[in-house]
């Protein structure tokens, strides 16, 4: 395969994998407001504590950290790959991942400052 499709594969998997998961987030708080709506219209009350529960949890520093060793694990290998496979000019690609992990580990170290 020529080395552009191989980049257009890429960036299809990547970015459709990306879509994936915030569709299955936007359905699971679809799914949570539909719950809220119903006990409401039931008229049964909603205690400060159910809601913390169902709400959004809190992003902690570690999750930071830990999403940014992915991004870094992903990153080098296929970095590596890519040198191997078509040259040090399209192994550029595969460097995107290394600084999107470098830029979580960024924000981890500046929230764990705050």
């Amino acid at each position: 395969m020529s080395a552009l499709l191989v980049n257009i594969i890429f960036a299809l998997i990547f970015f459709g994998t990306i879509v994936l998961f915030k569709y299955i987030s936007y359905l699971s708080n679809r799914h949570k407001q539909e719950t809220v709506l119903k006990m409401l219209e039931l008229g049964q009350e909603m205690s400060p504590e159910m809601l913390t529960m169902m709400g959004r949890k809190e992003r902690l520093p570690r999750d930071d950290i830990r999403s940014g060793l992915v991004w870094i694990a992903i990153g080098i290998p296929l970095t590596i790959v890519i040198a191997f496979e078509d040259g040090l000019s399209t192994a550029v690609t595969g460097l995107v991942p290394v600084f999107i992990g470098l830029a979580y580990l960024y924000v981890a170290k500046k929230e764990h400052k705050d």
